[in-house]
């Protein structure tokens, strides 16, 4: 795995140590100011391809949705018609 050497000033370092304890209360987690900027840049290398999922996960909803109602509909169109 690459290995990646930054230099950040101390005013930068305090600014994201607020982050990182605010992000632990809120999230219920221990992170060091490392493990908070990896995970943090993992999900920005998946930031993309997890919109794309999410949104043709929502179209494949939405169709599956439509279709429930479709079915619905025609089922509830046979009883009336029965009872017609």
């Amino acid at each position: 795995m690459p290995k990646f050497t930054i230099d950040l000033s101390q005013g930068t370092v305090d600014k994201l140590q607020v982050l990182v304890q605010r992000s632990n209360e809120n999230q219920g987690t221990n992170l060091t100011l490392q493990q908070w900027l990896k995970g943090n840049a993992d999900e920005m290398a998946i930031a993309e391809e997890l919109g794309l999922a999410v949104t043709a996960l929502q179209e494949q909803q939405q169709k599956d949705a439509n279709a429930a109602l479709d079915a619905s509909i025609r089922a509830k169109r046979a009883e009336l018609l029965a009872d017609a």
